[in-house]
Order: structure tokens, then C-alpha cells, then sequence
């Protein structure tokens, strides 16, 4: 079919295409038959009735309009790329790629091409928005593909053109013959329930009074009421479209900036384009609700797709603003259906739309938690000439791959691209191990010589360094619980148990190793040294004298130590020197970082077990679990192993040190352990309850020590907001960083990896990113679900009784709120704040729900309830404000901070005040409450 824009013209295709002045009819008259833009190029001057000449390049190249039986991409099956989960590619945005077979890719931004004109085939189009950026120096994959050995690219150097595939099937799409399977030939029509229903009932009625949707034909009213409609003013619009060419447009090339812009001040666009374009760019501007405000605008282009679809169907022509329009909008996920594009556009395999893209693997809801992982806006607009090397799967990933190449951050800047990156975040939420956000970055510093994986995945090994503290405190109380933690640990090692000295004359010079216990030790509480002969300076090749240190006897300098200069210690060689060192603090004073404590920890586990640590580690823990990335041993030979060029540490030989900092894991892997904790999958919730609980505390009020947590202690919007503690372990060895962060308020769990010559920046900021943006987003959505399953009015049985009680959400403050309660027609508010001014409590400000983790299907008294409902109890937590007491001022005693102590001090009839009871359907909806001081359960109407 014909593709019109309905306007006459005199310009050639060429200018017309790219809305710039033609002068061909003005050197027509001098005799010169191009215009001076088709001259500068040495092309022909065409103009015929066409007006979009992605349709000469399609009859240049030998395609048809309707039926591109070779060169459609459904037509093509074994073209499409298979991916494997995490697998990622190179692609570079906004460039067209020229393949053949005996011709590499070109990257041609806009500049200068070279085509190898020996063969030709037919045109395949292929886009990819899954990728991650590999090396600066390759360009793989355009993010559009034109794969053509023809002679003739005439127009090739536009980098956002749609290419001739790419337009008959979207012609398709409008005119209703896609090429279905044979058992499935049936488009949905306007009347499809699928469709909304104001084009249904709009388009029921008289279908051939439709015409073409354009800004110039609505006035004014109609289109302000369409924004409207959405709250949305015209400047909060307008930012829209301007972020789209911002920021979405490197991933979404489809439109040509200047020429947009001279077509919307005319009032030329057409509705579902300008939808489009703002749907696509509303998530890039400080809107609130903007994912909210995105769905509507994707629904309001549906509408304006549906008119112009059924106009295209009667009149036999389509705008190239709605193929542009429908271009932008053909992948995008609406939030109510699993297929969007078989519910929205009756398409029943989505990557026949546009050959091989691969789509974010991770749902709405959670892209919607996790898109704010970064502030993409800070990186584009710092390098917009980087925009050919950003490619990547989702928007949410563009802008710490920014960060990472370019080595700029809001925390500052770091050596780019020479650190490979790895974050996966999980939830106890989720029913199975799928990572709900994945990023990994590939520095082209990797040493494939020595094995090196080249394409850095979730399942990509690195060396953990202390992490594997963790696992061996893990292993201790998995397999032996708390029985033998307050025992000494010279009941376990006798190597100790002769170094003890009875009375301890000397404390200074000697430790008191009969003082010392397990728990102290795996508590960084021992007070015994960091290392043996591994952080020896003696150890390492330095002139050390000619720095201005005294000589070393033979005796005093280590002759093994596990690291780049000397081989590891055996056990004999490590007790006789370790033995000598003095005490740094008397056990149990204040925490001090000890690698020799997990050492010897390690040996414990082999005296308990009578087996080797890295078998018990293996058959008790990293089987299990399904840690197949995981390993205290070194792998051997070519693997996906991150491996960086120089002395990376990768080979180094940790020996009897894998306790403390010797393992090998994924990120996925590390995830995956993770959540293993935080669900109690092995040890006991009561273990491990007891287990994630600080020790001791450091000069620091927001960092704690436990065993071996780091555990810092953050608010939920990082300024404000509640206290949420971060239970960390790091590790660091050679030129490999790496975090393991959990969050137990949320069931999330997220680690990070780094390696490469500078990894230790890029790990400190990669954590600042994402916790930064993950910490409100996991709040606000935990609220949020909990508002769902709970909030709402609920009332006695009886009417007559007047007795309510509503629940809302509180944006701003923790918990669930109490906004009304009222019994038997008496305010409980009022009642409350009557006590508290006869007992001088204060003025009472809230009353909010706080959850106990207290849950049950044993019903007791409750036998009324159906038997599938469960019970689950809450708190109610009295806010106050005492008017006597000024807030102005630092103080030492936070009056706020007495909160805890209030907590089931109330009683009427031996039973508390602040204990509430909901009970839950199957799906975890609340049926009813139950405020037990009060005898009565109230049921959920609203």
C-alpha cells in the first residue's frame, strides 16, 4: 500500500523524508534537474506519490509492499538468537549495522559508510535492546540493523530511518494481514474486546466517517482535554517529548529530532505519535507517579492507534507518523496483560515484530520498583557522544552502564571501563531464584589467555574474598547450631590449647587464648591479630631497609605466607609463627578484624566434622543450595570466570585460608545465598533471628559488628524516613571487591561484584547507586502491598453496634495508620488522648500498625473463621508529642527514642491494648481485624 501524508508537496523525497527546504523547483527553472541536497550526495532526485522514501529503498532493494515472503522476519526462524538467561551481546544505539558475509559490521553514526557491493539479499531487519557493552573498540549488533549487500544505499546515512522490513510489516500491522499461523488468521477488529472500549463504541457506529488523527485536525479544546484527562499541563507534557530525545531516544532510535519538532510547532503531528513519544519519555522526568502516568499515556496512544488503524483500513492510506508511533509503541508492556503484543495488536509471536530483540526479563511491577536503580539523566547528558556505545536490554540499565565506562558518578570518579561489574538483587518473595534486577558490565581488560569468560553474566565466577567469613560461620552453625559457641577454643585446637599460658602473667606479649570462644571469634571479638605472614611487609618483595626500616634476622622473616611472593602456610608453619604475636585487646572488648580468626575457625569445623572444610562446605552448603558457581578451590582451564589482565590475585594460592578469604562464587550464586538466609531455607528462623543480631558496636553510630555482619544502619529515603539495618559482609582480595547485602525488612537481598586493576571505587559507588535508588522504591512498595492486602474499613457484624475501624496508608511515616476507631459509638481516638492527659502521656498524634512477624493457621478460640484463613498479628504503636519538651537543639537523649518501652504496657482484662489481629484469605487479603482488648472482631467492607 501507499504510505500518504495527505499533504501536497513539492520537495523531493529526500528532504521531504528529512523536513528540511528542497530547492528543486527553484534550480528546476534554472535547467538543473536536483535539488542541491540530492546533488551534494550524487543522488537522484526522485518524487513521486509517495511521500516516505523508506518506500524506494524498498522497491530499490527488490521487496514488495504486501507480501515479503523471504525477507519478513517470521519468514526467517533461524535467524532469531537464541539467549540463555543473563546472556548479553555488544550493541550500539542510534548506528545502522552493514553485514555480509564477507564484510564486518560498520558503525555509521551519521558519518561516512563502507559497503561491500559484491553480492546482494534480501534486506533483514534486526533489533536488539538486550545487550551490554563489551569493548569500545567493536561494534557487534546496530540497535537497527539493515543486512544488505546491495549497491545502492542512497539513504543509508540516516541512523533512525525504519528499514524496508520493518515498514511492510508495520503496514501490515495497520491494514489487518499480518501473516498469521494458519490455525490463528484472525485479526482482532475494532469492535475486539481487547480494545478499549471507547474506540469499540466509537467505531460501532459509523466506521467510515473516520479520518487520520492529526494535532491540526482537533482544535485546541480537544487536545488540552486529552492531556487533561491525565493531569498532565502542557509543560509537563512537552518535557515528556523532550525526554524522550534525551534519553530514551539511544534506545529507541526511531524519530528524527529536528524534523519532529518542526512538524509538532505546526501542529502536523498525529495524536498517537505525540502519545507515543511521551509515553516513551515520561519516565525520564521528576513527574509524580510517572509510571502511573505512563500506563495512561500508552492506553491514550492505544485509542488514538485504534482510530487511525480503522481510518487506514477504509481509506487505504497510513501517515508515517503513526508507523513512527507504532514503531515506539509495538514492544512496550502494559501493565495489565502478560502478552501485550497478542492482547493489544492480535500479533501471536512478538519477536516476528522486530527479529531478534530480546525484552527486559523482569515484570512490570518489578521494573517499576527498580527503574529509579539510577539517575540515567546525570550520565547522558555527561557524554552524549557515548550514546553509540550505550546499548543495553532495558533503559534501567543504561545509566550505570554509563557510569562504569565513563567513570563518572554523583560518589564520586574512578578509572572507567577497566573494572568488569556484576549486581543481582533476589526476594524471598519471589516463588523461585529469578533475580528480580541483573547488571553486569564487561571491561575489555579481561586476560582471555588465561581463561577469562569475555561476556560477563549473573553466572560469571570472581573471587569473594571475606565473604567467605560468611560461609564459614554459616557452615558452624548449620551443621553444630550454638552448642560449642561460648566454648573456648582450645577445646578444639591443641595447637592453642599448649600456647595457653595458665594465670596469664603477661597479658601484653602473650594472648590469652583459654579466654577466647568461638562466638568471639566468629564476632571479630577474639582481640587476637589480623594475619600471619601474609600481611607480613617482610613478606613482600620491597627494599624495605632502604626505606628506613631496621634489617631482619632469617628467624624474624617469614618463609611462606600465601601471597605474591611466598607459597601459603601449612598448619604447623602457621601455629608456630601466629603464636608469637602479641594481643591487640583482651577478648571480648571491642571488635578488631581478624583473617587469622576464620583460619582457625576453619580448623574447628574440620575437628568437629572429622572431614576437610572445603568437603563440608560442599556437601552440607554449596550443594544444597544449588551454588554450582560457588567453590573453595580455585576452577581450572576456560570457564566464565572473571579473570583481569596482570596480577590480578586469581591464581594466588589461598590454601588453608579459603575459610577466611579463599572462595570463588557468582553474583547469582551470592544472591542465591542470600536469600537462602533470609528465608530460614536451612537453619531454623529462630537460628537465624539469633544469628542477625549486632555483637558490638564501632566508633560509628551508623555501622555495627556481628557475626561476621557489617551492619549498617540507613534511613528507607536515605535523609528521613525509619531506621532499616543492612546486614553486609565485604571481602576483598587482590584486584577483586565484593558486597553481599542483605535487607531483611524487605526479603531482599542484592551482591555485587567487581574486578579488575581499580575495582575497589567502582563497587563502593555501584552500592551507593543502588541502594540509593532501591531503599525508598522497597519501602514505598512494601507499603504500598501491605495498604493492599490490609487497608481498608471494617466493621462490627451488627449496625447497630456503630463500631468501625479504618486503616490507611501513610506515605510519609512507617506502619499502617489507624485513621478512625470507633466502639459502640465512641471515639477511641478521644479515648486514648484522655488517658494520656491524665497520666501526662502527652498529645497523641498516631496511632499506627506495626507487623510482629507472628503468624499462625491454628485458629484456638477463633473456630468461626474458614479454615483456610490465616493469622497474622500486629501492634499498635501510640505516637505522642509532649508540648513541655523543646525539640530545638542537639540533644544526647532523643525523646523520641522511647518507642519500644511502650509496647504492651497497656492491659484491660489481661490483654493488651495495642494487640491486633487480622485474618487473611488464601491470598493474604485481610477478611477482618480484631483489636483484642476489645472483644469483638470487626469484618472488611471496604
Amino acid at each position: 500500500m501507499r504510505l500518504k501524508r495527505g499533504i501536497e508537496r513539492a520537495s523531493c523525497d529526500f528532504c521531504h523524508r528529512r523536513k528540511i527546504k528542497c530547492d528543486r523547483a527553484s534550480r528546476a527553472a534554472e535547467g538543473i534537474m536536483t535539488c542541491s541536497q540530492c546533488a551534494l550526495r550524487q543522488a537522484a532526485c526522485l518524487l513521486d506519490d509517495s511521500d516516505d522514501i523508506r518506500i524506494q529503498r524498498r522497491r530499490r532493494i527488490g521487496t514488495t509492499d504486501m507480501a515479503l515472503a523471504s525477507g519478513s522476519p517470521k519468514s526467517r526462524p533461524s535467524q532469531r538468537r537464541q539467549v540463555r538467561r543473563g546472556e548479553q551481546q555488544t550493541q550500539t544505539p542510534g548506528a545502522i549495522a552493514v553485514e555480509n558475509e564477507n564484510d564486518t559490521s560498520h558503525n555509521t553514526p551519521g558519518g561516512r559508510q563502507t559497503v561491500d557491493s559484491s553480492s546482494q539479499s534480501p534486506p533483514q531487519f534486526s533489533v536488539d535492546f538486550g545487550s551490554s557493552f563489551t569493548s569500545p573498540s567493536e561494534v557487534i549488533n546496530g540497535s537497527i540493523s539493515l543486512q544488505d549487500e546491495g549497491p545502492d544505499f542512497l539513504f543509508l546515512d540516516s541512523t533512525l530511518g525504519l528499514s524496508a522490513d520493518s515498514v511492510s510489516f508495520l503496514d501490515q500491522i495497520f491494514m489487518r494481514d499480518y501473516e498469521l499461523p494458519l490455525e490463528d488468521n484472525q485479526l482482532p477488529r475494532v469492535v475486539d474486546q481487547n480494545q478499549s472500549s471507547g474506540a469499540t463504541e466509537r467505531y460501532a457506529v459509523d466506521p467510515s466517517q473516520a479520518t487520520p488523527t492529526s494535532a491540526s485536525q482537533f482544535d485546541h479544546g480537544m487536545h488540552e482535554a486529552r492531556r487533561l484527562n491525565l493531569n498532565l499541563d502542557s509543560d509537563t507534557f512537552e518535557a515528556a517529548l523532550h525526554a524522550y530525545f534525551d534519553f530514551a531516544a539511544l534506545c529507541l532510535p526511531v524519530l528524527l529530532e529536528d524534523a519532529f519538532w518542526e512538524d509538532y510547532r505546526a501542529g502536523r503531528c498525529s495524536f498517537a505519535l505525540l502519545f507515543a513519544i511521551a509515553c516513551r519519555g515520561i519516565p525520564f522526568t521528576t513527574v509524580v507517579n510517572k509510571w502511573d502516568v505512563q500506563q495512561q499515556l500508552a492506553h491514550q496512544f492505544r485509542e488514538a492507534f485504534f482510530e487511525t488503524q480503522n481510518s487506514a483500513t477504509n481509506q487505504g492510506s497510513i501517515r508515517l507518523d503513526d508507523l513512527e508511533a507504532l514503531a515506539l509503541m509495538v514492544n512496550f508492556e502494559y501493565d495489565n496483560a502478560q502478552n501485550s503484543c497478542v492482547t493489544q495488536y492480535g500479533i501471536q509471536d512478538r519477536f516476528t515484530i522486530e527479529g531478534e530483540m530480546i525484552t527486559c526479563r523482569v515484570g512490570y511491577e518489578t521494573l517499576r520498583a527498580v527503574y529509579d536503580i539510577v539517575d540515567i539523566s546525570v550520565w547522558a547528558k555527561q557524554d552524549r557522544n557515548q550514546g553509540a556505545e550505550l546499548g543495553q536490554k532495558s533503559l534501567v540499565d543504561l545509566a550505570p552502564q554509563v557510569t562504569f565506562h565513563l567513570g563518572h558518578s554523583d560518589f564520586g570518579d574512578f578509572v572507567g571501563n577497566t573494572s568488569s561489574v556484576s549486581i543481582t538483587t533476589m526476594s524471598t518473595e519471589d516463588s523461585e531464584e529469578i533475580p528480580f534486577f541483573n547488571f553486569h558490565f564487561t571491561s575489555p581488560f579481561l586476560n582471555e589467555t588465561a581463561g577469562s569468560t569475555t561476556n560477563i553474566t549473573e553466572d560469571s565466577v570472581y573471587r569473594i574474598g571475606s565473604i567467605s567469613k560468611l560461609f564459614t560461620v554459616y557452615a558452624l552453625l548449620l551443621n553444630f547450631g550454638r552448642k560449642h559457641w561460648d566454648n573456648p577454643v582450645t577445646d578444639y585446637i591443641p595447637e592453642l590449647r599448649e600456647a595457653a599460658q595458665p594465670g596469664m602473667e603477661n597479658p601484653v606479649d602473650l594472648v590469652d587464648w583459654e579466654s577466647i570462644t568461638l562466638g568471639a571469634m566468629a564476632s571479630q571479638l577474639s582481640g587476637i591479630g589480623r594475619d600471619y605472614a601474609n600481611g607480613d611487609l617482610a613478606s613482600q618483595n620491597f627494599p624495605w631497609e632502604q626505606a628506613g626500616l631496621p634489617s631482619l634476622p632469617m628467624e624474624d622473616i617469614p618463609s611462606c605466607a600465601g601471597n605474591a611472593s611466598l607459597p601459603p602456610c601449612n598448619r604447623q608453619e602457621y601455629f608456630q609463627g601466629f603464636t608469637q604475636r602479641q594481643a591487640v585487646f583482651p577478648p571480648d572488648t571491642t571488635p578488631v578484624y581478624s583473617n587469622a580468626a576464620f583460619r582457625i575457625l576453619g580448623y574447628v569445623l574440620e575437628a568437629l566434622s572429622g572431614t576437610s572444610y572445603s568437603s563440608l562446605l560442599r556437601s552440607s552448603v554449596l550443594e544444597p543450595l544449588n551454588l554450582s558457581q560457588s567453590s573453595s578451590h580455585r576452577p581450572e582451564g576456560k570457564g566464565p570466570w572473571v579473570i583481569p589482565n596482570g596480577d590480578s590475585g586469581w591464581f594466588q594460592d589461598a590454601g588453608d585460608e579459603a575459610p577466611t578469604a579463599g572462595m570463588f562464587s557468582s553474583s547469582r550464586d551470592l544472591a542465591a545465598f542470600g536469600r537462602a538466609i533470609l528465608a530460614s531455607k536451612q537453619l531454623s528462623a529462630l537460628d537465624t533471628r539469633r544469628w542477625m543480631k549486632p555483637n558490638s558496636h564501632t566508633s560509628s553510630l551508623v555501622f555495627s559488628v556481628g557475626s561476621p555482619w557489617e551492619i549498617w544502619r540507613a534511613k528507607t529515603n536515605i535523609t528521613e524516613g525509619r531506621v532499616v539495618d543492612l546486614y553486609v559482609k565485604s571481602g576483598s582480595i587482590g584486584n577483586y571487591n565484593s558486597l553481599l547485602i542483605l535487607v531483611p525488612d524487605y526479603g531482599v537481598t542484592v551482591s555485587i561484584l567487581t574486578a579488575g586493576s581499580s575495582s575497589g571505587s567502582p563497587i563502593t559507588i555501584a552500592a551507593e547507586l543502588v541502594m540509593q535508588k532501591l531503599l525508598p522504591a522497597l519501602e514505598m512498595t512494601s507499603l504500598h502491598q501491605a495498604c493492599k492486602k490490609l487497608c481498608g474499613t471494617y466493621t462490627a457484624a451488627d449496625p447497630k453496634q456503630n463500631s468501625s475501624l479504618v486503616i490507611v496508608a501513610d506515605d510519609k511515616n512507617p506502619g499502617l495508620l489507624i485513621r478512625r476507631w470507633i466502639s459502640h459509638g465512641v471515639d477511641l481516638y478521644a479515648t486514648a488522648q484522655a488517658f494520656a492527659d491524665e497520666t501526662g502521656g502527652g498529645q497523641l498524634t498516631a496511632i499506627r500498625l506495626q507487623h510482629t512477624n507472628l503468624e499462625s493457621t491454628s485458629w484456638g478460640k477463633k473456630r468461626h473463621h474458614a479454615r483456610n484463613t490465616r493469622v497474622s498479628t500486629y501492634r499498635a504503636i501510640f505516637e505522642t508529642h509532649n508540648p513541655d519538651v523543646a525539640h530545638t537543639g542537639p540533644r544526647i537523649f532523643d525523646p523520641d527514642a522511647h518507642q519500644w518501652s511502650t509496647i504492651d504496657s497497656l492491659m484491660y482484662g489481661e490483654v493488651a491494648a495495642d494487640d491486633f489481629v487480622f485474618y487473611l484469605d488464601h491470598q493474604g487479603f485481610a477478611t477482618a481485624i480484631e483489636p483484642r482488648v476489645l472483644r469483638e472482631t470487626f469484618h472488611r467492607v471496604l
